[in-house]
C-alpha cells in the first residue's frame, strides 16, 4: 500500500538582493541628478558673476577715459607734463571695488613735437578676474594750423618747371626753398619760404621766414570716423583704374550705395588701386586713401563742400591734377549736374542746358606728393588753401590758388592746433593697450 504525499505548490524563487540594488541604483541616479543641477547652478552663478564683473570693468574703463578726459581739460600744460604710452592713475582710482587707469597715446611717441597731433586717450577698468579697455580720439581745437595762411603751401620745396605760371593774390608758401628760375615761368603774387627764394616772382619774396605748422597725424581720423564709406569695387573700372565720370556726389545722393552723408563726407580706401575723378560736380568732401601710382583729377570738375570750411578734397598718398579750365557742361556730358539733392547756388532743376565753373573750391589736402600736370590747353584752379607735403608742377603746368581765409577763420576737424582737444564723433571703441 502506497502512501500518498500531499502535492507541493512550486513557487519562483526570490533574490532578496534586487530589490535593495534597485533602490541603491535609484538613489544613485537621484543623487547625481541632484549634483548635476548643482554644477549647472554653481556655473550659472560663475556666469552671472563673471558678466557682472565684465559689465563693470567696461564701466570702469569708460570712467577711465571720462577722467583722461577731464585732467587734461584742466590742465593747459599736460603736453610738456605727461607722456605718451604711461600709465596715469586719476585722483579717485577705485570705484566700486574696481580700479581705473588711462593712457595717453600720441601715434609718433611725442606729446610735444607737434601740438597739431591729435590723441587717443585708452581707458582700462578692472574689477575681479575682468579686465576691459575702451578708448575715444581728441583733436586739438584751438586756433588754425598757420600753413592756412597761404593759398599754396608745402612742407617741401617748390619749383616750377618751363612755361610754368603760378598766379595767387594771396602768397605761395614753403617750409623748404622756393625755385622759379626755369625758362619762361613765373609766379605772380608773393612767396615766403623758410630757405631760399630765386626766380621770376612779381610780388614780395621773403626768405628765411619760420616754418609754417603743417595738420597733426591724425588729420584724416575725423572724416574716416563719420564719413560714408565707398566700395572701390562699385567703381566702373577703365583700363585697369577705376573711374568717376560724369557723376554727381552730395549729401543725399549717392550714385555707388544706397547711404547719404549729412555733411558730404564719402570716402574711398583705393586698395592700391588707380583712381581718376573726370567731368563730374561733388557737393562735399571727398575723401581718398591707399591710392595706387595714379590718382588723378581730370577734366573739368566743380567741387566745393557741403559744410562750408570743411575739405573738398583729402588724400592720403600722391595725387596729380589735370584739369580743364573749360566750365563743366551740361550738355557736353550729357548730364544734369544739379538735381534734386544737389543745388548749384541754392538752384536745382531737371534739363541738361547748364554751365559749372571747373574749380576745386575748398581746402585741399594731399599728404603726399601734389603733381600738376602740363597741360597748354588747361590750367589747374584751386579755390581756397592747398596744403601738401611735396609738389611738381611740371612743364606748362600752369595753376592759379584763389585764397579763402574760412578755414583760417574756421578750422575744420584736424586743422587746428593747441592743447584744447575736442572729442572726434564716432571714434570710442573697444580697444587693446598699445
Amino acid at each position: 500500500m502506497f502512501r500518498r504525499f500531499p502535492a507541493q505548490t512550486l513557487r519562483p524563487h526570490r533574490r532578496q538582493g534586487t530589490l535593495y540594488v534597485g533602490v541603491m541604483l535609484t538613489a544613485t541616479i537621484v543623487a547625481i541628478v541632484g549634483l548635476g543641477g548643482l554644477s549647472v547652478a554653481t556655473l550659472g552663478v560663475r556666469a552671472a558673476q563673471n558678466t557682472r564683473d565684465a559689465e563693470t570693468a567696461a564701466m570702469l574703463a569708460r570712467a577711465a577715459v571720462e577722467e583722461g578726459v577731464r585732467e587734461l581739460a584742466a590742465n593747459p600744460y599736460w603736453r610738456t607734463l605727461l607722456r605718451s604710452n604711461t600709465t596715469y592713475t586719476p585722483f579717485v582710482n577705485t570705484l566700486n571695488g574696481g580700479t581705473l587707469s588711462f593712457q595717453i597715446v600720441d601715434l609718433d611717441g611725442s606729446l610735444t613735437n607737434n601740438s597739431a597731433d591729435g590723441i587717443r586717450i585708452y581707458g582700462t577698468g578692472r574689477y575681479g578676474a575682468a579686465a576691459y579697455v575702451e578708448s575715444v580720439l581728441l583733436q586739438p581745437s584751438g586756433n588754425a594750423v598757420d600753413c592756412l595762411e597761404a593759398a599754396l603751401h608745402c612742407q617741401g620745396s617748390i619749383t616750377l618747371g618751363t612755361y610754368c605760371n603760378v598766379v595767387t593774390p594771396q602768397i605761395v608758401s614753403s617750409n623748404g626753398s622756393i625755385t622759379a628760375t626755369a625758362s619762361q615761368c613765373e609766379i605772380a603774387g608773393s612767396v615766403e619760404a623758410v630757405g631760399s627764394v630765386t626766380g621770376s616772382v612779381t610780388g614780395t619774396k621773403s626768405s628765411g621766414v619760420s616754418s609754417r605748422q603743417m595738420p597733426g597725424n591724425t588729420v584724416f581720423e575725423y572724416y574716416r570716423a563719420n564719413g560714408t564709406w565707398i566700395d572701390i569695387a562699385t567703381l566702373p573700372l577703365s583700363q585697369s583704374t577705376r573711374t568717376i565720370s560724369n557723376r554727381v556726389l552730395a549729401p543725399t545722393l549717392n550714385p555707388f550705395g544706397s547711404a547719404g552723408n549729412a555733411e558730404g563726407i564719402y570716402v574711398i580706401d583705393c586698395q592700391g588701386q588707380n583712381l581718376q575723378i573726370e567731368n563730374s560736380r561733388i557737393l562735399g568732401t571727398l575723401v581718398i586713401i591707399n591710392p595706387g601710382t595714379t590718382c588723378c583729377f581730370q577734366g573739368a570738375l566743380s567741387f566745393s563742400p557741403a559744410s562750408p570750411n570743411f575739405p573738398a578734397i583729402m588724400v592720403q598718398g600722391n595725387a596729380q591734377f589735370d584739369t580743364a579750365w573749360t566750365s563743366l557742361s551740361e550738355s557736353t556730358q550729357t548730364t544734369n549736374f544739379n538735381p534734386a539733392g544737389a543745388p548749384f547756388e541754392n538752384a536745382v532743376d531737371t534739363d541738361s542746358v547748364d554751365l559749372y565753373p571747373s574749380s576745386m573750391k575748398g581746402l585741399t589736402y594731399v599728404s603726399g606728393n601734389l603733381k600738376i600736370k602740363g597741360n597748354l590747353a588747361a590750367e589747374c584752379a584751386f579755390d581756397g588753401s592747398v596744403i601738401c607735403s611735396t609738389i611738381e608742377f611740371e612743364s606748362t603746368g600752369d595753376a592759379r590758388f584763389t585764397y579763402r581765409p574760412t578755414h583760417l577763420h574756421y578750422p575744420p576737424p584736424g586743422f587746428a592746433t593747441g592743447s584744447a582737444l575736442q572729442i572726434v564723433p564716432g571714434t570710442w571703441q573697444r580697444s587693446v593697450l598699445p
